[in-house]
C-alpha cells in the first residue's frame, strides 16, 4: 500500500484520534470518537473518515469505523495510524 501524506491538520486529527481510541471502549465509542475529533479539529467528519480509510485500507471508503476497530483490534488500528503519523 502506498504511503499516505497528511496535511498538518490531518496529522493532528489522527494523533488526537489515537488518544481518543486509547480511552474508548466498544464500537459506538470508536465511531463517536471520529466525529468528536473531527469537530474539535475544525474539519468535516467525512474528510477524517476518508483519511482514516486511506491509511487503513488504501482507499477512501470502507466499513463503519467502530465495528472495523473491533474486528481489527484497537491496538492494531492505533499502530497503523501511528506509522503514518510518524512517517514510518
Amino acid at each position: 500500500m502506498k504511503a499516505v501524506t497528511l496535511t498538518p491538520q490531518e496529522a493532528e486529527a489522527v494523533k488526537a484520534l489515537m488518544d481518543a481510541l486509547r480511552a474508548a471502549e466498544g464500537e459506538d465509542e470508536f465511531q463517536s470518537a471520529v466525529f468528536d475529533v473531527a469537530r474539535a479539529a475544525g474539519m468535516r467528519p467525512g474528510k477524517l473518515f476518508r483519511v482514516l480509510y486511506q491509511i487503513l485500507l488504501g482507499r477512501p471508503q470502507g466499513p463503519r469505523f467502530g465495528p472495523y476497530v473491533v474486528a481489527m483490534g484497537k491496538e492494531s488500528v492505533i499502530r497503523e495510524l501511528e506509522k503514518t503519523v510518524s512517517g514510518r
